[in-house]
């Protein structure tokens, strides 16, 4: 996406208010976890939405840390089966939860995949 606008490394590293070498980081697909507000400078700095730069974002297959806040749940799970993610496991320390019975995202996920 930055190249396709013609910008530098430097450039949208500055834009975003990030430092070049995080940005690096973010670009070589390799397994980093970075902060939300980190993801959020970089798709403000595009002038784009999270989701869609979550959606021209190359997933390497492997282990990846996601949360919902702030979406519904069918907006959520349509974003992890875009990402071609079909498996979701709660490892949080202390899984708590307002809300009694089972996993909303993981019965929502379950429910989708069946339906396909």
């Amino acid at each position: 996406m930055r190249e396709g606008r013609g910008w530098s490394r430097e450039r949208l590293a500055k834009e975003a208010g990030i430092a070049v070498g995080t940005l690096a980081r973010l670009e070589s697909e390799g397994p980093i976890q970075p902060g939300f507000l980190t993801v959020g400078a970089v798709a403000e700095a595009l002038e784009i939405s999270l989701d869609e730069l979550f959606r021209e974002t190359k997933v390497a297959p492997g282990l990846w840390s996601a949360g919902y806040e702030g979406r519904d749940i069918d907006t959520f799970v349509a974003s992890l089966l875009d990402s071609r993610i079909d498996v979701v496991a709660d490892v949080r320390l202390t899984p708590i939860s307002r809300e009694k019975g089972p996993d909303r995202v993981a019965a929502a996920l379950t429910r989708t995949i069946a339906e396909r």
